[in-house]
């Protein structure tokens, strides 16, 4: 995906940080 204007990024770095959200909180019950 190429950013071209600073909302792009913003929306770019926001689904990362959900989709390792959604990762942790899969992976926490195996921790816990």
């Amino acid at each position: 995906m190429a950013v071209k204007t600073l909302n792009d990024l913003f929306i770019h770095a926001l689904s990362d940080v959900y989709s390792a959200e959604k990762q942790l909180t899969k992976a926490l019950p195996k921790l816990a």
